[in-house]
């Protein structure tokens, strides 16, 4: 998988962008057919303490996952939007399990009706 991170207005640390690519290859673990990710961290021009902004999009041949969240830090935020699409991979492969259950079932309602 490959991993591209931007960070528009400032220089990332490496120490950042290994925790970012530490934990966003974790995904790769979990569906073989994830091709690309795409990490932005953005910082918000808010008064707030939580200005750090991660958007995270995960390319699955043929599906495009999305998940944007805001936090105190960058390594918060990168958590947060890892953790989010763990479970829209986990239920992208299981859809894709069911439909191979069910493409398997076709063949014999087919015979059952002849």
């Amino acid at each position: 998988m490959k991993i591209t991170i931007l960070t528009p207005g400032f220089k990332a640390q490496s120490k950042l962008t290994d925790y970012i690519e530490s934990h966003v290859s974790k995904l790769a673990t979990l569906d073989a057919e994830i091709m690309q990710a795409r990490v932005i961290l953005k910082i918000d021009k808010s008064d707030t303490g939580e200005n750090k902004i991660c958007e995270l999009t995960v390319i699955i041949l043929g599906h495009n996952l999305f998940a944007k969240k805001q936090c105190a830090t960058f390594e918060e935020a990168v958590t947060a939007c890892t953790h989010a699409l763990k479970h829209s991979v986990e239920r992208l492969t299981d859809s894709k399990d069911q439909g191979k259950l069910r493409g398997s079932e076709t063949p014999r309602a087919e015979e059952a009706r002849l």
